[in-house]
């Protein structure tokens, strides 16, 4: 019969230690981590707000690995040096952006140089692409500073996903350390184009999301009891103040489906049921089975709702010159999406939309912030007029002349004599459609609020 009394050296329990040291090992789960160092006076002094890093830290999440730390700092040699010699140290990978143009204040190779004492050459690649790519003739010009990095650096080029052609500038790594531009733009093409095959790993996180209409209080103790019984499993909690569908938001993340999913179900049950709320953090996703979903779901309106996207998808039959007329308000968003959901029905792509934005005063932080979000989500072209229609539609026909149609969201007599009042003489072709006509209110935030779409929070009393 097997013994199983501990085993002891020295008065030391040798099998809580080993099993201490296997939770370790699960609870570390062996996930390369990062720091990122975003380098730039500029973003110290808010003169430029950093969006690099969330972008990153975005990607680097998609392929397995853990961003421990980042870091901002200022354009100074010695700064730059410490922090990447400590990040390289302590995180399996170290991304930079920022300090690599032309200008006295570009000091981030010199810092990465010093910072594994490696001297700095012309590398001579380099030279030939700010010569024959940028258009530098003189040797002394500033521009040869983007040539001149730590002598063993190596480079790797991303490609244009449009044109398939290599970027015109490469990462520079050395050792562990990868450097990006600061540009934004040239930032994304380059990250985002390079990151599957410099820090691509074999792992994944498996994250999931409990939306709550409670305060934190509600189920903090639930929330407690339920990460000590999933010690492997991390969880956060955010509380929302002016989310329009929510009030606390919970993150359950692990290194498999099946523990995530089995973390979801118990703090779901410890919490009480009325305060769980139906919503979907990525409505774009599968968007056409979505819409066919909300149908199912709305027997008695089903036609009243699907005519209005068939007479979107009759407009976008043979142009893409269609414009939506766009002001922040609720109808606005149905049209948007219906035209969405219109265009992935014709085409598996769609066509690119394009919003007509008239607005007489400078738009508020809310309307901009949302204006922002609704182009990134709907990948959509805007045009901002500074007039009303009947003011601007002269200039409108100029700067597209082809414009066919224009798409308003009004749902009434009433309501289109407000927004567009002109005669055929004035639109000269342009047509002018209203898809939304006979919707109630009712209609519009069922729409709205049954597939999670955002609004403008102004309209959130509604």
């Amino acid at each position: 019969m097997q013994s199983h009394r501990a085993f002891y050296i020295f008065g030391f329990n040798v099998q809580n230690y080993l099993k201490i040291i296997r939770r370790l090992n699960c609870t570390l789960s062996n996930h390369h981590t990062a720091g990122i160092l975003i380098i730039g006076d500029e973003i110290l002094k808010a003169q430029v707000k950093d969006t690099n890093s969330h972008f990153i830290s975005n990607l680097l999440y998609k392929c397995g690995v853990k961003v421990k730390k980042i870091s901002v700092l200022s354009d100074d040699v010695d700064e730059i040096a410490n922090e990447i010699r400590d990040f390289s140290r302590k995180y399996t990978h170290v991304i930079t952006s920022g300090g690599i143009g032309p200008t006295h204040d570009d000091v981030t190779f010199e810092g990465l140089g010093k910072a594994f004492g490696c001297p700095l050459y012309y590398h001579p690649t380099l030279v030939d692409i700010v010569k024959n790519k940028f258009g530098v003739t003189s040797d002394s010009s500033p521009g040869f500073k983007l040539a001149y990095i730590p002598k063993e650096a190596s480079l790797y080029f991303g490609v244009n996903h449009e044109t398939g052609r290599p970027l015109a500038y490469p990462c520079i790594k050395l050792k562990n350390v990868c450097v990006f531009p600061g540009s934004p733009n040239f930032l994304r093409g380059s990250f985002g184009s390079l990151y599957n095959k410099l820090f691509g790993t074999n792992k994944n996180f498996v994250t999931t999301q409990v939306f709550l209409n409670a305060r934190e209080e509600v189920f903090a103790d639930a929330l407690t009891s339920v990460s000590k019984e999933f010690p492997l499993v991390n969880f956060g909690s955010y509380p929302e103040f002016i989310h329009s569908y929510y009030r606390a938001r919970i993150t359950i993340e692990s290194d498999t489906e099946a523990m995530t999913q089995k973390a979801k179900e118990r703090f779901c049950s410890l919490i009480p049921t009325n305060i769980l709320i139906d919503y979907d953090s990525s409505p774009m996703e599968n968007v056409i089975m979505k819409y066919e979903h909300f149908l199912d779901n709305q027997k008695e309106k089903r036609n009243f709702y699907e005519n209005s996207l068939r007479h979107i998808e009759y407009i976008y039959q043979d142009t893409d010159n269609v414009g939506i007329y766009f002001d922040s308000n609720v109808e606005s968003t149905v049209m948007l999406h219906l035209a969405f959901v219109a265009n992935k029905r014709i085409l598996k792509n769609g066509n690119k939309l394009r919003l007509l934005c008239f607005q007489k005063e400078t738009l508020s932080p809310a309307d901009e912030d949302f204006l922002n979000q609704l182009i990134d989500t709907y990948n959509a072209d805007i045009m901002l007029f500074k007039e009303t229609p009947q003011k601007d539609i002269e200039v409108l026909k100029w700067k597209i002349p082809k414009l066919k149609f224009i798409l308003v969201g009004a749902k009434s007599d009433v309501e289109k004599r407000e927004i567009y009042n002109l005669k055929d003489d004035v639109l000269n072709g342009i047509k002018i459609e209203f898809p939304l006509m006979n919707w109630t209110d009712t209609d519009v935030w069922t729409f709205v609020r049954s597939l999670s779409l955002s609004y403008c929070p102004i309209y959130d009393k509604s």
